[in-house]
């Protein structure tokens, strides 16, 4: 290659990987309609895993919630349940709710691994996926904490830690 062709061919290069790099960075930041903190959760009525009939949102109203979109084929999702099961008997008589919202799974999965799991608080079915659409869920785990107005106050996509499900259960409590 020339002289002159590599003084074109190294600023053209540097320039190239100067925008890669911005697109990259963007990428990886979150948009701004991802966190749809402080908007009312959008209306649902899903059947309990049980049979036991509809679990709705106004059924939530005045009590804290955390919604927590999961399937049995979710290796993090079967992970955070021991999280979650080890906070529920506390915040449970707190006056929280949590709920289990099956996602993409099947009802005879979904039913094993809890009775494996030992989950016992309420778990519903979002058949054909609206509700997860509804609240834009874009991966699983991902859990919506809601204040008692049924307000959505903070989005945790990924598997919960001890210590982000307390801060984040701290915050509906005293928030």
């Amino acid at each position: 290659m020339s002289r002159r062709h590599w003084r074109i061919a190294v600023p053209v290069s540097a320039l190239l990987v100067a925008v890669l790099t911005v697109l990259a960075v963007a990428a990886l930041r979150p948009s701004e309609d991802v966190e749809p903190v402080k908007r009312p959760a959008p209306d649902f009525a899903l059947q309990k895993l049980d049979g036991s009939g509809p679990l709705r949102l106004a059924d939530l109203r005045g009590h804290p919630a955390v919604l927590n979109f999961w399937a049995s084929w979710c290796a993090p999702c079967k992970a955070e349940f021991a999280v979650l099961r080890g906070a529920w008997p506390r915040y449970r008589q707190r006056g929280f709710v949590f709920v289990a919202i099956v996602f993409d799974d099947t009802t005879a999965a979904a039913g094993e691994f809890l009775r494996t799991a030992g989950a016992d608080w309420p778990v519903v079915v979002d058949e054909k996926s609206r509700a997860a659409l509804s609240f834009g869920v874009r991966g699983i785990p991902q859990t919506y904490f809601l204040d008692g107005d049924g307000r959505i106050d903070h989005v945790e996509r990924g598997p919960l830690t001890p210590s982000t499900l307390a801060a984040r259960l701290s915050s509906l409590e005293h928030g």
